[in-house]
């Protein structure tokens, strides 16, 4: 019978583990719940964030193509500003010359020599 008296105080001993062991699994149940819904707040911040890097990407991209078009426009305009000079210095150049020559042609014949 000593084995019988036994039985309530392993019953005992069981139920009392079993509580604990329901009250650590609702515990962890609550904490991974709450990690769940950390972590969903986490990815939906994530999300908003790449949206926002996606926002400012395309505007970086739109801003670029601008400075582009208008650096473009700029180089155009001095490249064709350099042409111009270069035309004018190439005809004062051929005026130079021309001035030059009739002012040799202008001179007597003993002094062009010379010149």
């Amino acid at each position: 019978m000593a084995d019988w008296t036994k039985v309530p105080d392993t019953l005992s001993a069981a139920s009392v583990g079993a509580q604990e062991q329901d009250q650590r699994l609702r515990q962890q149940s609550t904490t991974c719940e709450a990690l769940a819904g950390d972590l969903e707040a986490a990815r939906q911040e994530i999300q908003s964030l790449r949206a926002l890097l996606q926002e400012a990407q395309a505007q970086a991209a739109v801003q670029v193509r601008a400075i582009e078009t208008r650096a473009g426009a700029r180089v155009r305009e001095a490249e064709a500003r350099a042409e111009a000079a270069n035309l004018r210095a190439e005809s004062a150049e051929d005026w130079l010359k021309r001035i030059e020559q009739a002012s040799r042609d202008l001179l007597p014949n003993d002094r062009r020599a010379a010149a």
